[in-house]
């Protein structure tokens, strides 16, 4: 019973010697680069780097990189690093038949980069150690840190930690001192505004800059956010020109226009404003830009910007739609066809239902019997029935070409003709004219002149000279409009801010019946009313026609 109890004993300690001697099989992942800093190749290279020195522990058996291509293969993954997770990796670490697998990853905070690796065991699903490693960002400070977490991995100091017997104490060395020269160096970079480190160490926050270096061979770096480092060895001597580095941005733009314009934008959710947007920079990579407003359905686009890119979007905008039932009727109540504006644009005649934009804003119905205007506030998807009651107005229509005189129902030209033309060929001139799309246009009569003038629109002025009455006889010193209602607004004698063009003298039609030599004209600065020759060419043109033929 004794023996047999011994050999049970020997038999559990051999047990617990090879299950603590059994290396654990480690698939290492590729290092993920969270920072966005570092260079690609070097990525690989450290995630080598970081596999041999891993190895050199003898810690672990290694996944070789020929079968983690192979399941990659299978898998049907270009490349690791479309799988940064912890559940996809080890999914991928299961398929491997690993026991650990080995995650990495580079931060950047405060300027200083972190290489943090995780090792992961595959039956518990869950980090069973974790070492890190701070670094200035170069390749060298990037491999010391390799090493660090090598070292961390496998429960050692780095360089060993071995003991080893014999004698101790100092060596002694021959010393010179030598010439110890420094001199100063300028630093430069194109953009401005980079940081200067020299062997590791922050030297310049910012560039341009001078600093002084003892002379000899140093590692200089010089970096900035957004664009790739430079890093180079130089040998600094007295003299040397400045060092100035161009930096290649590490970065794209995007442009965004939109029909319509005026658009917000939503960069990847957040609002970068208005369209047009011009030339915005923008890190390299997958981004999507979407436009918003509540008149139009919203539209946008993805896109993967590539370093250095000029990403130009154009977002055509559909409007939601919305729409009108239009009736129309005169001030007694009669039922009338009209013309249906939204917005300025014909879109048809009333009575009539019409799909219109969500967000128009204007309603205008026209007919001989007068006009209608309703600000419009509309629902999605729903019909608004608008009565429109068509009133005259005693007011102007002004557009760029024409003014429409709703009280006398007169469409002037808007723009005087020129400075000055003899009386035939002012009458000739209108009866040429086409504009505003229409080709009746006359020279007015006086009594159709005078309606432009403050105090001479109604009929019973004193100043007797109109169609009815055009000879010399009806001349008197009460042809002065301003004598019976004074001047009109802010001084002058006809409407300000409606008519465009300069002088103030027009001419008529109506020449005096008792000498035809003559014709009468207008002078709107003062409200007078002349006779003059018709070979005069000192009055103006401004022509007109009946708005309501």
């Amino acid at each position: 019973m004794r023996n047999i109890l011994i050999l049970l004993a020997v038999l559990v300690v051999a047990v617990m010697l090879t299950a603590e001697d059994r290396q654990s099989k480690l698939a290492v992942m590729e290092i993920d680069d969270q920072s966005g800093k570092l260079d690609k190749r070097m990525l690989e290279a450290a995630a080598e780097a970081l596999r041999t020195e891993i190895g050199a522990t003898n810690k672990f058996v290694l996944i070789s990189k020929e079968r983690q291509r192979a399941v990659i293969k299978e898998q049907k993954k270009e490349s690791w690093k479309e799988c940064y997770d912890q559940s996809c990796r080890i999914q991928l670490g299961q398929a491997l038949a690993a026991d650990t697998v080995l995650q990495s990853s580079v931060n950047l905070f405060g300027g200083t980069y972190t290489l943090t690796s995780e090792l992961i065991d595959l039956a518990k699903e869950a980090t069973i150690k974790t070492a890190k490693a701070d670094f200035d960002g170069s390749e060298k400070g990037l491999a010391d840190a390799i090493k660090s977490i090598a070292a961390q991995l496998a429960g050692k100091k780095p360089g060993g930690s071995s003991f080893q017997t014999g004698k101790i104490g100092e060596q002694v060395e021959a010393w010179e001192i030598g010439q110890g020269e420094e001199t100063i160096v300028k630093f430069d970079s194109v953009p401005v505004g980079a940081v200067v480190m020299v062997d590791g160490k922050l030297l310049c926050q910012t560039t341009p800059c001078s600093k002084m270096l003892t002379q000899g061979k140093h590692e200089i770096t010089i970096q900035k956010e957004n664009y790739l480092p430079k890093s180079k060895v130089f040998d600094i001597v007295k003299g040397r020109p400045p060092l100035v580095a161009e930096l290649q941005p590490d970065f794209g733009w995007i442009e965004v226009s939109s029909v319509p314009s005026g658009i917000e934008v939503l960069l990847d959710g957040k609002s970068i404003g208005k369209t047009p947007i011009t030339k915005r920079e923008l890190s390299p990579g997958p981004h999507q830009v979407v436009a918003s407003h509540d008149c139009f359905y919203q539209t946008g686009e993805k896109f993967i910007l590539k370093q250095r890119e000029i990403k130009s979007v154009r977002l055509e905008l559909a409007p939601k739609d919305s729409g009108i039932k239009v009736t129309a009727q005169d001030k007694e109540g009669n039922d009338l066809e009209a013309e249906v504006f939204v917005d300025g644009k014909n879109i048809g005649a009333a009575p009539g239902t019409y799909k219109v934009p969500l967000c128009s804003k204007e309603l205008v119905v026209k007919s001989k019997a007068g006009q209608y205007k309703q600000m419009l506030d509309l629902e999605e998807k729903k019909v608004a029935a608008i009565s429109a009651v068509l009133k005259k107005s005693e007011g102007y229509e002004i557009s760029d070409d024409v003014v429409i005189d709703n009280k006398t129902g007169l469409m002037w030209q808007r723009k005087r003709a020129n400075n000055g033309m003899k009386h035939t060929d002012a009458i000739s001139y209108c009866e040429d004219l086409t504009l505003g799309g229409y080709s009746d246009w006359r020279l007015p009569s006086i009594s159709e002149l005078k309606t432009l003038i403050v105090g001479c629109q109604s009929g019973a002025d004193d100043c007797m000279v109109k169609n009815s009455c055009s000879s010399g006889s009806c001349w008197s010193k009460s042809c002065y409009c301003e004598q019976y209602r004074g001047p009109g607004e802010d001084g002058y004698y006809w409407k300000k801010g409606v008519w465009q063009g300069g002088g103030n003298w027009f001419w008529s039609s109506s020449v005096q019946s008792d000498n035809t030599q003559n014709a009468w004209y207008t002078d709107v600065d003062d409200g007078k009313i002349y006779a003059a020759p018709t070979d005069t060419t000192s009055a103006g043109i401004r022509c007109v026609r009946n708005n309501e033929e």
